[in-house]
């Protein structure tokens, strides 16, 4: 189901406040406009992420299963501190 699974209402709140929207991958990118919000990063957004959280802006990045894995073991190695939503609506 993709973008279609993802809970609108709680994608909303989990991105209210952040300085920096980003998405990795084109099912992320159209939750995020389904949403009715575009994303600050698309390309790139991993590494930008990292980037901007370095310097001290609150960041939220919705990634796709295929993605996950890899960027969570980036987040890892750069020691950046994080917190994981499940944003797929039952």
């Amino acid at each position: 189901g993709g973008s279609r699974r993802v809970n609108q209402p709680r994608l909303l709140e989990v991105i209210t406040g952040a300085d920096v929207v980003a998405a990795v991958g084109v099912e992320a990118y159209i939750a995020l406009r389904a949403a009715g919000k575009k994303p600050d990063m698309f390309y790139g957004a991993r590494e930008g992420v990292i980037e901007a959280a370095f310097h001290g802006l609150e960041c939220a990045i919705l990634v796709v299963d295929e993605e996950f894995t890899d960027f969570l073991k980036r987040l890892e190695s750069a020691g950046i501190k994080y917190t994981i939503h499940d944003l797929i609506a039952p």
